[in-house]
């Protein structure tokens, strides 16, 4: 069931596990920010690459919202919160953090598909907030 209404709503296999934890509002809540950072990231100047990218680092693996190159050239990871109380999980926190500290891989056929290098970093992730 959930599968398919993601599907009608063009979000994507991977928000079907969302939509079954949280219900169809914190998703499309979600998918809002995606857009509001996409946005954002073009009117700068940036291209967006890649979305729902996995980072593999020594922390664990999580996914940002979007890979894209800034006007300069450099390789951006971003992770979108929209709402006032959204806010990085646990997994996230650790994972960014070793990504800060010692780099890691891009792993999956989102990666790949977005021809992304295997490594990256070290370096921060960027955080849109809305």
């Amino acid at each position: 069931m959930f599968r398919g209404l993601t599907s009608l709503l063009g979000l994507g296999e991977s928000t079907a596990s969302s939509v079954a934890r949280g219900g169809l509002g914190p998703v499309l809540k979600g998918v809002e920010g995606v857009e509001k950072a996409v946005a954002q990231v073009e009117s700068e100047g940036g291209q967006v690459l890649g979305r729902e990218i996995t980072v593999e680092t020594s922390a664990g693996r999580a996914r940002v919202d979007l890979v894209y190159k800034d006007a300069s050239g450099n390789l951006v990871l971003g992770e979108a919160k929209n709402g006032p109380t959204a806010a990085l999980n646990p997994n996230q926190q650790r994972v960014f953090q070793a990504l800060s500290n010692e780099g890691g891989r891009l792993v999956g056929g989102n990666a790949r598909n977005a021809g992304l290098p295997a490594t990256i970093g070290p370096g921060d992730v960027r955080i849109f907030k809305y």
